[in-house]
């Protein structure tokens, strides 16, 4: 074979093996458009949805956008920001745009005016994200919580079912479920500073779990769920670690308070 051949042929070969690992490549990402809405893991969907835009926003609602309509004493809008994110994963997984975090919470502060004294109780939440189910026109909302025995969410004494302890399969969900988990505050004295909304965004292996937190909707936060030695005659509270941050520099302590499960069925189903 020639020379001049030889490089013809080389050129020709390397262009067919480009062109065929641009063709997979692009077919790749058309074909997981392509898979049906109901298969997609919530997973999947937060990550879509935690995507930075060119102007480095996400999908996601951003709690110190909403913050100052909270009372100053309520201690802010984690709670109703974690339920337009419970919502805003549920549209996608029923095959639905994304909607502006603005105009829904606004709404739904107006609706529910109590919202905006912050410290949300359980209860409250429960009627939260029933009010935002209307943006889910063909779809059966359940909501339902378990609180730990150490809940301290003010008015919801009597409320939900307790659980006794803590178990690794109260984090799992189903693939039509998402869940919410929400957590005490107490600063290095001991004081109780308020509860704290996040989304759980999948289970990892054992009593660990990564979270969205409102603060930060476009990270991914990994916690530790940790029981802590049970007193006599009392449940083992269970403390959150983030590995990252121990000890926590301002000396803070997360204990789990609730959790919220959110599930979704076709209407008629």
């Amino acid at each position: 074979m020639r020379v001049n051949d030889l490089q013809r042929w080389v050129f020709g070969l390397g262009l067919f093996f480009s062109l065929n690992l641009a063709l997979g490549a692009k077919c790749s990402k058309n074909l997981s458009r392509l898979v049906p809405h109901q298969e997609r893991t919530f997973s999947d969907i937060y990550t879509e949805l935690q995507k930075l835009s060119p102007q480095g926003a996400t999908k996601l609602a951003l709690q110190d956008d909403f913050d100052e309509r909270i009372d100053p004493a309520g201690g802010g809008a984690c709670a109703s920001t974690t339920a337009f994110n419970i919502l805003q994963g549920l549209r996608l997984k029923s095959g639905k745009t994304a909607l502006t975090p603005e105009p829904v919470l606004s709404e739904a502060f107006e609706s529910i005016p109590e919202l905006l004294a912050g410290r949300v109780t359980n209860e409250q939440m429960t009627k939260l994200l029933a009010h935002l189910g209307r943006y889910l026109p063909d779809q059966a909302l359940e909501v339902s919580f378990e609180r730990a025995p150490q809940s301290k969410a003010v008015g919801d004494e009597a409320v939900g079912r307790v659980w006794k302890q803590f178990k690794e399969k109260q984090l799992e969900m189903q693939p039509n479920e998402i869940k919410m988990v929400v957590f005490q505050v107490h600063n290095k004295d001991g004081e109780l500073l308020g509860r704290h909304f996040v989304v759980l965004k999948r289970k990892m292996e054992g009593k660990n779990a990564v979270v969205i937190d409102p603060s930060k909707p476009s990270k991914e936060l990994f916690y530790e769920f940790i029981d802590e030695p049970s007193q006599e005659g009392k449940s083992a509270a269970t403390v959150l670690v983030r590995p990252d941050r121990v000890p926590h520099g301002r000396g803070w302590k997360m204990t789990l308070d609730t959790i919220f499960s959110v599930k979704i069925n076709p209407t008629g189903r």
